[in-house]
């Protein structure tokens, strides 16, 4: 199964979307949480079996966390997906009514 990210506004719409087609988000999430729980304390709430939904107030804390994930990323390809999410972040950020949608397929 994959996770898709995308940027949606209020009406579901998709703006942008990431495909993590190795479910390699989860697994860096999963890896941090092991190390130190306390500095996710948005993406800890990642459903790795359903849908997760992200407001634009949350948009900071969750490109804090993404920072954080880059430590645990050791491949160039992991390292990409952190940095195609954090463009998706961002675009939240400027943006209204805009959310954050993680979809398992």
């Amino acid at each position: 199964m994959a996770l898709t990210i995308a940027l949606e506004g209020e009406r579901g719409d998709r703006r942008a979307v990431v495909f993590d087609e190795r479910d390699l988000l989860i697994a860096l999430i999963r890896k941090a949480a092991r190390k130190d729980a306390a500095h996710l304390r948005l993406l800890d709430y990642v459903d790795p079996y359903g849908d997760t939904v992200f407001n634009r107030l949350q948009m900071p804390q969750i490109s804090r966390e993404l920072d954080d994930l880059l430590s645990f990323a050791e491949s160039p390809e992991a390292r990409e997906l952190l940095s195609s999410v954090q463009t998706l972040v961002r675009q939240a950020q400027e943006g209204v009514h805009l959310y954050l949608r993680l979809v398992r397929d």
